[in-house]
């Protein structure tokens, strides 16, 4: 994750709107159905959100590309006929 934030915050049209280096903060939240990873990134006022959306779309290709799978909620549903 460090390694892809940092690649991503220096591509030439993001590079001035980072004010401060990427941190990964590491795992805040183990769920049954997902993991929550925290990241910060300083970035110039309304640039944030282009940002964001850059680095989510860089981790996911990063996260493919390594095997990592992202969960999602699944569930098994049970049915049961009323046999006579």
């Amino acid at each position: 994750m460090q390694r892809t934030a940092e690649e991503v915050c220096a591509r030439d049209h993001l590079s001035e709107s980072i004010l401060d280096a990427p941190q990964v903060l590491g795992v805040e939240m183990l769920a049954a159905d997902g993991i929550t990873l925290r990241m910060t990134v300083t970035t110039a006022p309304g640039t944030q959100w282009g940002v964001q959306r850059e680095l989510r779309e860089a981790m996911k290709l990063a996260f493919d590309a390594a095997g990592i799978e992202i969960p999602f909620p699944q569930r098994t549903v049970w049915l049961r006929s009323q046999e006579s």
